[in-house]
């Protein structure tokens, strides 16, 4: 966790101290009843036939989605726990589902108790929603009341607890993304179309699992003979979706830098490069090249070679914007498609480039044992020369700026490596 910035280690352990405390202030003074009892001991049995029933499903299809936006299921016994218990039970049951998910999360523990704490703050606010309209009362009232849960307040009520527990996590987890990837493009905001769609048929079938559980305890555990096997139809749909994607991925990345490969690269940027044309706004190029790789590979051998370019990869993912296109151009070399950007803010974003490799912290790992070595203690400080170039005309190709840019490289390498060097062109965009 504190290799994070500094931001993002503060809104971590913000949230995580502010949702104790909200746990806290809601619970206190609650008062457990009998069928507060009977509601949680339902729903924690259904709950865990259902990790039980889905478990190598839900570790397929983590793992399938270890590189993007995961959305787990048990969101439905969440809320519905969150519409019909006490807040110390809702906690309990938050804490059961957690405890289970934990042994195949494959996260980091900072990572996953994070993840909880948005979860049983968005879980809070559905129980807030409940508690201050007559949904609460009409759910795990009386049968008579239970009629009105579907009158119009009522349905308006189950919108907006939808709503609260939809917003709330997805809020404090794009924050969370934003802080530590230093982008802030609506996607990383608001997550995958895709992960939103998912959650949101989830909360409809947690509205009908709270439903069935105010009307009859019977009907609401017979809800696993329809969760379960619509559970594995949609994990089966989901493992093949990505696997498809998955595929599509590995054809268009590149294993070493996991950074787009030319393949995926080219029609990216050239999209890219057509959308500013149109609208008359410059488009900048970087090329990276490493300095003296050759030696790098003499002195670290190829193992450590790799790791050194892994790590150069890093640093210009961590350095480049969230609209911006790397990629692996080929061997030793990468490059970036900057949209809409001039070139002072490319120079700029290149020197962030040079100074993070030039500063970088990296022991090599020898294989079969061998000494390890530390970049600016045992080896020197790794380099990198960097040519920039804005697109000199209106319709300039992505080859022309390619070109601007090779150019410049090889000048920066000519006048003594470890530099940004700008192209010069009469008719150059600033």
């Amino acid at each position: 966790m504190w290799t994070r910035p500094v931001a993002a280690v503060v809104w971590l352990l913000g949230l995580d101290t502010a949702v104790a405390v909200w746990t806290v202030a809601a619970g206190w003074g609650e008062r457990v009843s009998g069928s507060d009892w009977v509601r949680f001991g339902t729903l924690a049995a259904i709950a865990v036939a259902y990790l039980a029933l889905t478990r190598q499903w839900e570790e397929r299809r983590r793992l399938a989605d270890n590189q993007g936006e995961h959305v787990d299921q048990t969101s439905v016994f969440v809320f519905s726990a969150a519409l019909l218990l006490p807040v110390w039970l809702l906690f309990a049951l938050i804490a059961l589902l957690r405890h289970r998910r934990f042994l195949i999360a494959r996260k980091p523990p900072h990572s996953f108790l994070f993840t909880t704490a948005a979860i049983t703050a968005g879980a809070l606010g559905v129980h807030a929603v409940a508690e201050s309209t007559p949904l609460g009362e009409r759910l795990t009232g009386a049968l008579p009341a239970v009629h009105d849960v579907f009158a119009l307040d009522s349905a308006l009520a189950m919108i907006a607890a939808m709503a609260v527990y939809f917003v709330v996590q997805g809020a404090l987890i794009g924050v969370a993304r934003g802080l530590i990837n230093r982008t802030w493009s609506p996607r990383e905001l608001l997550g995958e179309p895709s992960a939103n769609v998912y959650i949101v048929s989830t909360l409809v079938l947690a509205v009908c699992l709270s439903v069935l559980l105010s009307v009859s305890v019977v009907l609401g555990a017979a809800i696993l003979l329809v969760i379960a096997p619509l559970a594995r139809m949609r994990h089966q749909l989901a493992q093949a979706t990505a696997d498809r994607k998955r595929l599509l991925h590995d054809a268009l990345t590149d294993p070493l830098t996991r950074l787009p490969n030319r393949r995926g690269f080219e029609p990216a940027a050239q999209l890219a490069l057509v959308a500013d044309q149109a609208a008359r706004r410059p488009t900048a190029f970087l090329y990276v090249d490493v300095d003296r790789f050759k030696e790098w590979n003499t002195r670290i051998g190829h193992a450590g070679a790799d790791q050194l370019l892994a790590a150069i990869a890093a640093v210009l993912r961590h350095q480049i914007r969230g609209d911006d296109l790397p990629c692996r151009w080929g061997g030793e070399e990468l490059c970036v498609v900057l949209p809409n950007t001039t070139l002072p803010q490319a120079i700029a974003i290149a020197e962030r480039i040079r100074t993070g490799v030039r500063d970088l912290d990296l022991t090599i790992t020898r294989p079969a044992g061998g000494t390890n070595i530390r970049l600016g203690h045992e080896a020197p400080p790794c380099t990198v020369s960097i040519g920039a170039a804005v697109t000199p005309t209106w319709d300039a190709t992505l080859p022309d700026l390619a070109e601007l840019a090779d150019e410049a490289l090889s000048t920066a390498k000519a006048t003594g490596r470890n530099r940004v060097i700008a192209a010069t062109s009469p008719a150059e965009i600033h």
